[in-house]
């Protein structure tokens, strides 16, 4: 169980709760509830398949699926990620996730924002929709200093190729307080697919393991 909270350069603060189940050892099953100033905007739901290992201890991978509906209005996402990690020392390690993504929804505005007038949510299949196929590119590189504290590096990209366009650059350090509880800060910009320049952006994050 975690919950996020991210801080961009905008009025509005952005929140996640999300509570993640495993089960058989490698399955594992996620809800997540995005939130805007204390609303929930969005259903998350993600399925998570840790793939059998190659009899290599410094490295794991697996697939991830995920669905996620709009509540403000009927845009919709599904994504497909294959996820690898790797370990290169005790020190030392990586985690990619690479894939693609569907988007049926809003348009884009000329100033770059998505249309959230209500002629524009009324209908997904209405001519105001559109549909985008992006690559999605998640990159992690950690440095365990100690048992306590982790420091790490997150980039994050996401686009269509075209006109859609998301970057982000964000170091972050993780403390553990607890063997099972455990706080992330991060500081870092990004240039998210609403906008049209880069901005500063934190993000805090707990997490707790029953």
């Amino acid at each position: 169980m975690n919950s996020l909270a991210k801080f961009p350069n905008q009025k509005q603060t952005k929140y996640a709760h999300e509570i993640e189940y495993t089960f058989e050892n490698n399955h594992a099953l996620e809800l997540e509830l995005p939130m805007t100033e204390g609303k929930v905007t969005d259903l998350k739901f993600a399925y998570q398949y840790t793939l059998p290992d190659l009899n290599l201890e410094v490295y794991k991978h697996g697939l991830q699926f995920i669905s996620e509906q709009s509540i403000s209005d009927s845009s919709h996402t599904v994504s497909a990620l294959y996820l690898s990690a790797f370990r290169f020392n005790q020190s030392f390690g990586v985690l990619l996730m690479n894939g693609f993504q569907r988007y049926v929804g809003v348009k884009y505005l000329e100033t770059g924002n998505f249309d959230s007038s209500h002629d524009a949510s009324i209908n997904i299949w209405a001519p105001e929709k559109i549909r985008s196929d992006r690559y999605l590119g998640n990159f992690n590189f950690f440095y365990d200093h100690s048992e306590t504290w982790i420091y790490g590096l997150e980039i994050n990209l996401r686009t269509n190729f075209k006109k859609e366009n998301e970057f982000l650059i964000l170091p972050n350090i993780k403390y553990h307080i607890t063997e099972k509880t455990n706080f992330h800060f991060g500081l870092g910009v990004a240039n998210e697919l609403e906008q049209k320049q880069m901005s500063p952006i934190s993000i805090f994050r707990f997490v707790l393991e029953i």
